[in-house]
């Protein structure tokens, strides 16, 4: 009687245990049952083998899927953060000059009587988005149309402007302005009469400044804005009064 057995082999061969002498053979020549149970045995160790492999690629696979997508994310998130630090870096300015040049338009001006040139020049720095400082000249002249005379006033203010503003990158931001400036103030009239004679000629010099809210309506690429401010102060202003509307036309860079 022959006593067969199958162990543990590969799928190409099997053990034959046969009055006890051990003899590796091919499975293809030995008895029919013993190859069916082998043939059997070895078909599933290579479906096994095979689900194996392919699950492996499965999940290899599905990894390399993983890393492309996020690094998909990780290029897309890097453009975009890029592309806005860009855009921002390019709208925002932190430098301006800001100028004024008019007549004060009053009924003087339209009566022919008198005109009154006012004038400012300003450079201003954005120590952050909101509040910006720098210096500032501004005053007027005031001289008449009619009379041939040497009757001037003028004012030249040297000082600083403080300015809170919100609302930055839009096209309209509100602020409140605050500028301290020292005032020197000159009259002259050759034809005026007074109780110490004909003529007059005063200068004074003085402390001053001024509270002032305001909007800037700044332009699609922020290079131009224009400030439209009504300034309050303690004393008067070209209009003769202690509060004036004003405007400055701003170059940023």
């Amino acid at each position: 009687m022959i006593l067969s057995e199958c162990i543990g082999l590969r799928a190409e061969i099997i053990l034959v245990r046969n009055k006890n002498v051990s003899v590796p053979v091919p499975f293809s020549v030995k008895h029919p049952g013993l190859v069916f149970y082998c043939e059997t045995f070895n078909s599933i160790i290579l479906f096994i083998n095979i689900l194996l492999r392919k699950s492996v690629l499965t999940l290899i696979y599905k990894i390399g899927d993983t890393m492309r997508m996020l690094l998909k994310i990780i290029a897309c998130s890097s453009y975009i953060l890029f592309s806005h630090g860009t855009v921002e870096a390019q709208t925002y300015k932190n430098q301006s000059v800001g100028i004024q040049l008019n007549p004060y338009i009053d009924s003087d001006l339209t009566d022919g009587t008198f005109i009154k040139p006012v004038f400012a020049l300003r450079y201003a720095c954005n120590l952050t988005k909101n509040f910006s400082l720098g210096p500032e000249i501004s005053g007027h002249y005031v001289t008449s149309l009619r009379d041939q005379t040497d009757f001037h006033i003028s004012a030249i203010n040297a000082g600083a402007f403080f300015r809170y503003s919100i609302l930055h990158g839009s096209g309209i931001k509100p602020f409140i302005e605050i500028s301290p400036y020292y005032t020197i103030h000159h009259f002259k009239s050759g034809d005026i009469v007074t109780t110490e004679g004909t003529g007059r000629d005063d200068r004074k010099e003085y402390f001053s400044g001024y509270f002032s809210p305001g909007i800037s309506l700044y332009s699609k690429s922020q290079r131009l804005s224009l400030d439209l401010m009504y300034k309050f102060s303690d004393k008067e202003f070209v209009n003769g009064k202690k509060s004036v509307f004003s405007y400055r036309l701003n170059i940023n860079f």
